[in-house]
């Protein structure tokens, strides 16, 4: 049974198509993963296909599509009752999806944070479950119903947003029992690349973006 749409977009690394799709399988079988490509990106979405996942491809005219607008296609293209948002640098551990699923049980929230990664709290994660009902009924942003990440955001601050209106509806939990590593240059657990310095690049007008964001909409 398939349970959950892991959304995964792409760029650049094909590399980590193998890695990534071995740990997800060794960990469960109730997942589909939708891998969001550009479109002049053929070796990437040509690895992801071969090693099992469903790819789709977008032309962004003069540019590498950004996180928020390939997770928002991928909601698009995929049914699951569930989402998971994960870059192509996450690593599965066993168990992450049942401890994700009992959280969301036991405490009725429709957002939930993984462990695993550095810089995990109570308040915070970088790889996060929700429920597909929350998306299109309330809307996982502050852009409202149908919307998952705000595609103001080139890269970063896109968990920020959906943690914080979650908390403010009382929809976010964190299920520490659930493990998915974030392999990133910054934790010294991958080695640094173009696209990695292309998401530190919009680092300082994507966090102004989310100041005037959080000011406007969380008072």
């Amino acid at each position: 049974m398939v349970d959950v749409a892991v959304i995964v977009p792409v760029a650049q690394r094909p590399h980590n198509a193998a890695p990534f799709m071995e740990s997800l399988e060794e960990s469960t079988h109730r997942c589909e993963v939708y891998a969001i490509a550009d479109a002049g990106d053929t070796e990437t979405w040509e690895t992801w296909e071969a090693v099992g996942a469903r790819t789709f491809t977008h032309h962004w005219p003069g540019r590498i599509g950004s996180f928020s607008q390939k997770v928002n296609i991928g909601s698009q293209v995929s049914d699951e009752e569930w989402l998971f948002i994960v870059g192509d640098d996450g690593r599965f551990h066993a168990g992450w999806l049942d401890a994700a699923l009992l959280a969301a049980l036991e405490t009725g929230a429709h957002v939930i944070g993984t462990a695993g990664s550095k810089g995990c709290s109570d308040d915070f994660s970088p790889h996060l479950l929700i429920s597909r009902d929350y998306v299109e009924l309330e809307g996982a942003s502050w852009d409202g119903p149908g919307s998952v990440c705000h595609e103001g955001y080139r890269h970063n601050y896109v968990d920020l947003e959906i943690i914080a209106v979650a908390q403010q509806r009382g929809v976010w939990t964190m299920a520490w029992g659930s493990v998915v590593e974030h392999l990133h240059p910054f934790f010294g657990t991958a080695p640094d690349d173009a696209i990695y310095r292309l998401g530190q690049s919009t680092v300082d007008a994507d966090a102004a973006l989310w100041n005037e964001r959080r000011a406007k909409y969380a008072a």
